[in-house]
């Protein structure tokens, strides 16, 4: 009777919990009124929950019968819910005995309404973007209600200090932080989720000692000092953002609209989603070039609930490098059939694409899959490899332009660079043994993984170096608050038209 099925409602689930939860309510009997309309477009049915009245929950087919929209009176942000989910699976099971009757007066005009919509956008041609102006001042408020509440939150827990923070601190971070992404700022919400996992590791490793047991895993074994050091990089940062953010909305708030590249770069770490088309009338936009992947690497944040994936591209044309970064739900990656961007091994062709704002050493790159202009990938040649290694640069150079970038608290401690290796040796620290390699100048670069770095591989280029000599290393420089140094992370290892991959 319908194109609906329970693996199409576990693919929509928002958690892994949904559909248990879904399930127990079909057990314990919590419906009541099951029906459909006369043409099929509409499932209905009461469901008893927490609050007095029975929760209105409904479906949509207007959209087709394999993608329906779900609908129900309940508070929960999760959407589909779990009540919407149970009615799912009772269409599912029973829905060709579910009685014909007519539907509430207020579900068939939501479902005219969204007809009409699509019949709307399939028929409309594409016109330029209107601006809504007075939307753009209104949201523009609501964020800087939630930014001037967090600066109060953040003034309190600073009085406190961070490191006697507890409990009941950790909660009203949580609730902030949901408040955040609310209002749609999820660059805010990141920053001050990643603070509340360090607090509560530091929380958790205390909690072991008393209890004569293992730190947690979460911890990634941190030392003390270096967790504090984060917590207070965090914290600083976080407070930048804050600065900066209500700056910028105070204008907004005002005129609607932010203008200048400083200016689009704070709203994406805010969490502004650039559409494609807002970043070509913008003007960061590049057309025709060639790209070579230095590497690629993938890992999963049990904080943010997040995988990512991220490939570092070098510009055949003038050395530059692109971070190209995909990313979905935890959720959503552990589904079947679910795909992040994985490791290229050949040349990228660029028609058009799209660089984020941001004065950063690496700038991210984003392209449409969806039209003809879409980037292809070619075989690499000589030539492609030739013009590689002659964009290798110096230590001196890179670690300069990582310096600048760290003055602005603002942007990320870290940068990827291609290096020119003259030779590779080796050299002591905090008692371990650890590559070093020189340049052609004579400068000189440590090799050290960041302390809980999801991919260590210094063993690796030790091992790599040694069996093909030097040549053209990518590299991670990232600045170590506690030691106060500059380090380096080798990602890659290229010696003429070899290139090792040191990590995933």
């Amino acid at each position: 009777m319908t194109g609906l099925t329970e693996e199409i409602l576990t693919h929509r689930a928002p958690s892994d919990h949904s559909m248990g939860d879904a399930r127990a309510l079909l057990r314990k009997g919590a419906f009541r009124g099951f029906a459909r309309s006369e043409d099929g477009q509409l499932v209905f049915a009461e469901c008893k929950g927490s609050a007095k009245e029975p929760y209105k929950v409904s479906l949509d087919f207007s959209s087709g019968t394999e993608h329906p929209t779900f609908r129900c009176s309940c508070p929960s942000r999760q959407r589909p819910c779990k009540h919407a989910l149970a009615l799912g699976l009772a269409f599912v099971q029973k829905g060709s005995h579910f009685p014909v009757k007519e539907p509430p007066a207020d579900l068939v005009e939501k479902s005219e309404k969204l007809r009409e919509r699509k019949e709307k956008k399939g028929t409309t041609d594409r016109k330029p973007r209107q601006v809504n102006h007075s939307a753009l001042v209104k949201k523009a408020s609501q964020q800087l209600d939630a930014l001037r509440s967090l600066e109060t939150f953040l003034v309190d827990l600073a009085t406190t200090g961070l490191g006697g923070l507890k409990a009941k601190e950790i909660q009203g971070m949580i609730a902030q932080a949901n408040r955040l992404a609310d209002r749609d700022l999820k660059g805010v919400r990141s920053q001050l989720l990643l603070i509340a996992s360090l607090i509560h590791q530091k929380n958790e490793d205390d909690e072991a000692e008393e209890d004569h047991e293992a730190p947690s895993r979460h911890s990634f074994a941190l030392p003390e000092e270096v967790r504090y050091a984060r917590m207070a990089g965090q914290f600083f940062r976080l407070w930048a953002m804050l600065r900066k953010g209500q700056h910028l909305l105070e204008g907004k708030a005002e005129e609607g609209d932010s203008r200048g590249e400083d200016d689009a770069m704070i709203e994406a770490l805010l969490g502004r989603a650039w559409k494609l088309p807002e970043l070509k009338e913008a003007g960061y936009w590049i057309t025709e070039r060639s790209l070579i992947e230095l590497a690629h690497t993938h890992w999963e944040d049990s904080t943010l609930e997040m995988v990512f994936a991220e490939g570092y591209l070098l510009d055949l044309g003038h050395g530059s490098i692109y971070i190209e970064q995909t990313s979905l739900p935890l959720l959503a990656a552990r589904r079947p059939g679910a795909m992040l961007r994985t490791s290229r091994s050949g040349i990228l062709e660029i028609r058009e694409a799209a660089l984020y704002p941001g004065q950063v050493v690496n700038r991210r790159i984003r392209w449409s899959e969806k039209d003809d202009r879409t980037p292809y990938e070619r075989a690499r040649t000589p030539e492609d490899l030739r013009k590689l290694h002659a964009f290798a640069g110096t230590v001196d150079g890179a670690v300069k332009a990582l310096r600048e970038q760290l003055s602005n608290p603002l942007l990320p401690q870290e940068a990827v660079f291609l290096l020119e290796a003259r030779k590779f040796g080796q050299s002591r620290w905090e008692g371990q043994t650890v590559p070093v390699m020189e340049d052609c100048v004579g400068q000189k670069l440590l090799f050290r993984d960041p302390p809980g770095a999801f991919f260590p591989t210094s063993r690796n280029l030790a091992h790599a170096a040694g069996a093909y000599g030097p040549g053209s290393v990518a590299v991670k420089l990232w600045y170590d608050p506690v030691a106060l140094g500059i380090f380096g992370q080798a990602l890659a290892l290229m010696v003429g038209e070899q290139h090792l991959r040191l990590g995933l």
